[in-house]
């Protein structure tokens, strides 16, 4: 093992192969040998925004056809019944993922279970990586998520193209395809609005979803939803507020005037360590009567990674 200098721009979290020749290395980076020793410089914006910084990358310049690179975070999560009528145990969730590497192109192999859906075997099963990749944004880049469902017997092919802070999406579901939509970054007035227009194919029905957030930081968020099908002309939509509270707490509300429903969820990362707790709370506001909190259904999630 040696260590080789590169200089290079992150481009997306889920970029885990470096394009330069006989660079095996699972990292984040399209990178470029340069004559420094033992330094890795990125700068990221596209996928999270992070100061820059430097890293050493140890590289194996012999790299087989294939191999299995180093493990990803696994995650799990429990979730409760109804609290308020006696909590117990609802469902239980995990995901592991692999990192793989065949020749030029690195993939990532991720397992899901769930209880609920199939509790003798796996849910499903699913490869994500790039067909075409960028070293820059205004560079085109083709992703591809296939997944298949073990209890539905179904394969779903999604493909996505990005370029110039476009993102063109395209979904197939056993080989017909469901929706396909695009999705940017829009500038209203003083504020960055994300919109996301899509066309569910076999529903007749067109989707457009809003985020921006309030006040030029992070801590305040709106969304919104709107569903219009066209085979009878009529539309549905879906309101939604997040606040963060502090460092590692949000509040949300979600209000759905059609189910005439109303969620709220908190979501805690602090008060046990490695581990995130969410609490919520679905409020139906149709025949309420009395005191809403009276209909509530308050449920409870554990979710960790390792």
């Amino acid at each position: 093992m040696s260590a080789v200098a590169f200089t290079a721009m992150c481009v997306g979290l889920d970029r885990t192969a470096c394009a330069h020749l006989h660079c095996p290395a699972p990292h984040l980076f399209s990178c470029s040998a340069q004559n420094s020793p033992g330094l890795l410089t990125c700068a990221c914006g596209r996928a999270r925004a992070r100061g820059a910084h430097t890293r050493t990358v140890p590289l194996d310049l012999s790299p087989p056809p294939f191999r299995r690179s180093a493990a990803l975070s696994n995650t799990a999560e429990i979730t409760s019944t109804n609290i308020r009528s006696g909590a117990a145990f609802d469902n239980i969730r995990a995901s592991w993922n692999q990192a793989l590497k065949l020749g030029d192109f690195s993939s990532k192999l991720r397992c899901d279970y769930d209880y609920k859906d199939n509790k003798d075997f796996l849910k499903e099963v699913s490869l994500t990586g790039d067909l075409m990749e960028a070293s820059s944004n205004d560079e085109l880049r083709v992703s591809y998520d296939v997944t298949h469902n073990f209890p539905q017997r179904k394969t779903n092919v999604k493909l996505t193209a990005n370029t110039g802070g476009n993102t063109i999406r395209a979904e197939l579901d056993d080989r017909q395809l469901k929706q396909v939509s695009a999705q940017r970054d829009l500038d209203l007035g003083d504020q960055k609005v994300n919109t996301d227009v899509s066309w569910m194919v076999k529903a007749q029905t067109a989707r457009v979803k809003l985020m921006s957030n309030l006040g030029g930081g992070n801590k305040d968020r709106v969304k919104a939803q709107i569903d219009y099908d066209t085979r009878d002309n009529s539309a549905s939509y879906e309101v939604g507020y997040q606040h963060q509270l502090n460092d590692g707490r949000d509040v949300s509300a979600t209000f759905n005037p059609g189910d005439k429903n109303l969620d709220v969820e908190f979501v805690d990362n602090k008060f046990e360590s490695g581990a995130t707790w969410t609490a919520k709370a679905s409020v139906p506001l149709e025949n309420a009567g009395g005191n809403l909190l009276d209909n509530a259904k308050v449920t409870l999630k554990r979710s960790w990674s390792w």
